[in-house]
């Protein structure tokens, strides 16, 4: 995708389109998925991770400022990015019935 296709869906997202949304998202997802399982060993909490990661985006997306899509992809994928993966994963081991 071109910068300014992805500018303009980065304005649609922020205006709340989850079609535009998703649409930045798409090729994301899959490394994504593929770093939380790395970092898990368990497909179906990286898929948590991956949802709450991209949930996270979504509602900041509105404070992204023009240009910055590049550092602000999936947060899982940023710096402190692992241990929040991990933080989730203990988190849920606690919480386990």
């Amino acid at each position: 995708m071109d910068s300014d296709g992805e500018q303009l869906l980065i304005a649609r997202a922020k205006r709340g389109d989850d079609v535009a949304y998703e649409q930045l998202l798409a090729p994301l997802v899959e490394p994504a998925h593929k770093l939380a399982c790395g970092l898990l060993y368990d497909t179906h909490l990286a898929e948590d991770v991956v949802q709450e990661a991209s949930m996270k985006a979504w509602r900041k997306l509105k404070n992204l400022r023009d240009g910055a899509f590049q550092s602000a992809r999936l947060p899982l994928r940023q710096p402190g990015g692992r241990g929040a993966a991990c933080g989730f994963h203990r988190s849920r081991r606690r919480f386990a019935l």
